[in-house]
């Protein structure tokens, strides 16, 4: 009979905390005994205070202060297992706080609207030598695999948490990986084990529904071909293939990944419908790390509007990239990186929408499972006549556990 392992609590130490981090890239799996299976219950906490000058925040009926307080909670629960004869197998999810929705009038009206959701819900099954097939809702290879992102940058950059403090860059990150609209498809993947470095993974997704989603057409669950709502633009039949080296030769690491992701469409049966296209995104990265400094980056550029929207026939093709430098030293790292994202936008205004961000931060791990970081960010978003731009820093103290 195998041996159950409840490693919750103090018996987690900062193995599980390691592994909650790392919820953002779900191959990090815990080494498990044969004959054994491991249960866990990772949490994370963050609290962040932060302040901002931002255009949005000066504009319209609402106003906003400039400062103020955000923060969240996700829990992990996972199960790892491996055969005796070495086949490995489990499943992981990720739930989160949601936000209230609506106008609150005060702390405990907006607390009790909070619900939890599923962001991340899979099981897999596989060996070091036939590789890993995953099935559910997760990332697919291009967030898998990917190289050179710069997302470890205080508490993320762009793609952080920072952008809640900044209306006018909060949707600047727009790559076709890391984002729900992609990691939130339901999915089957496989995973190769490493040659000499090199590994490759590939997903098929037949539409944009959830794990949980309903079968019906109307959630896409059923994979629609055509829908009588007008704008439709949800892909269908996606395609992820990414193939990726590591490597490291006289102390210098080297990594680089190149994918494509591609797909059909819901095609919108309206009268006079603007038609959009299918995707079709190259997606690159690379970096080069020496005593603790990397220096990488990260480009998408093809038929898309950002994360994995259509974009429309005739509208130019989508290109964002980020470029920046970490360095670590043991419980300090300091980086910054510099994002820039032009896409079409709204469907059928012929202005592109761009991006341009700077991010600047820093993390001290000064105990085991917490972490103290301090982030600087400041870009603009443009499309058409409408420019807005911000700036915001924050401080912020997590906890995982």
């Amino acid at each position: 009979m195998r041996k159950l392992l409840l490693a919750c609590a103090a018996a987690v130490g900062f193995t599980g905390a390691a592994h909650a981090a790392n919820m953002d890239n779900p191959m990090v799996t815990p080494n498990v005994e044969p004959g054994k299976v491991v249960v866990r219950l990772d949490t994370k906490l963050l609290f962040l205070a932060g302040i901002s000058s931002d255009k949005l925040n000066k504009s319209g009926a609402d106003k906003n202060q400039g400062y103020g307080f955000d923060g969240f909670v996700r829990l992990y629960p996972t199960m790892d297992a491996m055969t005796t004869n070495g086949i490995k197998y489990g499943a992981a999810v990720e739930i989160r706080t949601n936000s209230a929705s609506g106008a609150v009038s005060n702390a405990s009206a907006n607390s009790t609207k909070q619900t939890f959701y599923i962001r991340r819900a899979y099981g897999y099954v596989g060996t070091d030598q036939m590789g890993t097939v995953r099935f559910g809702q997760i990332d697919g290879p291009l967030g898998l695999m990917k190289v050179g992102d710069m997302q470890s940058v205080g508490d993320g950059g762009v793609n952080g948490d920072v952008p809640d403090f900044v209306p006018s860059i909060s949707g600047a990150w727009q790559f076709p990986f890391s984002v729900g609209a992609e990691y939130a498809q339901n999915k089957i993947i496989y995973l190769s084990p490493s040659f000499a470095g090199f590994d490759f993974g590939v997903s098929f997704a037949p539409s944009t529904a959830a794990l949980l989603g309903s079968v019906t057409p109307a959630s896409g669950g059923f994979g629609a071909t055509q829908s009588a709502f007008p704008g439709d633009t949800r892909p269908r039949n996606i395609i992820e293939l990414n193939g990726r080296y590591r490597g490291e030769f006289g102390g210098v690491g080297l990594a680089a990944n190149v994918g494509y992701l591609t797909s059909g469409r819901v095609n919108d049966g309206t009268t006079g419908a603007l038609k959009s296209e299918d995707l079709s995104v190259v997606d690159a990265g690379a970096a080069i790390t020496y005593m603790g400094l990397t220096v990488g980056g990260h480009m998408s550029t093809g038929r898309y509007n950002g994360y994995t929207n259509l974009s429309a026939k005739g509208e130019k093709d989508a290109m964002m990239y980020i470029i920046g430098a970490n360095y670590v030293n043991g419980p300090y790292s300091v980086g910054a990186h510099y994002y820039n994202g032009s896409r079409p936008g709204v469907i059928g205004n012929g202005a592109a929408k761009k991006d341009s961000v700077v991010a600047v931060g820093a993390t001290w791990n000064w105990a085991p499972g917490a972490q103290l970081i301090a982030e600087l960010m400041t870009g603009y978003e443009h499309e058409g006549p409408v420019k807005n731009n911000g700036t915001g820093f924050v401080i912020g103290q997590a906890f995982r556990w």
